[in-house]
């Protein structure tokens, strides 16, 4: 069985870009991401066939019985998320299935889709801690607002939410790392730096140190060590 994966309960019309989202963003974190479908459909959805999901499992079952939760290991599961399959009961069935998971499991992060805000508290109340609302309904409705006055805000909303598009990242050398680069064999010019992160699909900005016979208590601003726009054509070629 899965342990610490993610269960994804109920197959709506947004749930192949919720998983495709989610895989992705894992990936580009390179880390792995584990998902079971648990939905009505004996059949998995036809998009689940593609490479891409390649490491999504699908089950189909009840969401509201424990025995069909169980073949999504939901009681093993890091986070669960519950999405609306759609119609009039949408989210007295949503809650339905957040008392059955809570029962088969108390500590994971439950995520559920509510699509009324008058159903919001009672969602929470069936879920207890570690349990969040997301009322997509209403979070379209300020969407199309907001892109109504400010048109093509949806774009920026898009990219800032979706794991599409370029990153940037910040990363702190812990003190054990810092000696080792402290060692005059450890060191690496500017350019084989460079080339290093590229081999992993890392393009470096920049690499800061400590300007020499400062002490890290003091305020200052840190020099340099690597600046992308001083490597030549070879070195950093998408410049």
């Amino acid at each position: 069985g899965l342990r610490g994966h993610t269960a994804l309960i109920g197959v709506g019309s947004c749930s192949r870009l919720l998983v495709e989202d989610l895989l992705a963003m894992y990936r580009k974190n390179r880390r792995s991401c584990r998902i079971a479908v648990l939905g009505s459909a004996a059949e998995p959805p036809e998009w689940l066939e593609s490479s891409f999901f390649r490491h999504v499992v699908y089950r189909s079952g009840d969401p509201m019985r424990a025995h069909d939760l169980a073949r999504v290991d939901v009681s093993q599961a890091r986070r669960v998320l519950v999405m609306t399959e759609g119609g009039p009961s949408a989210d007295a069935r949503t809650v339905a299935a957040v008392l059955a998971i809570r029962a088969c499991t108390p500590h994971a992060d439950v995520y559920l889709d509510v699509e009324h805000e008058k159903d919001f508290a009672a969602a929470r109340l069936a879920g207890g801690p570690r349990t969040h609302v997301i009322g997509a309904g209403s979070l379209l409705g300020y969407v199309v607002a907001h892109n109504a006055v400010h048109p093509g805000a949806n774009r920026g909303v898009r990219e800032l939410l979706a794991q599409g598009g370029v990153d940037l990242y910040t990363y702190l050398y812990d003190d054990s790392e810092l000696g080792c680069l402290r060692k005059p064999r450890q060191r690496l010019d500017p350019a084989a730096l460079y080339r290093a992160f590229l081999r992993q699909g890392v393009v470096l900005l920049g690499a800061f140190a400590r300007a020499e016979g400062t002490s890290p208590e003091r305020a200052e601003y840190p020099r340099v060590l690597l600046n992308l726009f001083d490597l030549d054509e070879e070195a950093a070629p998408f410049v």
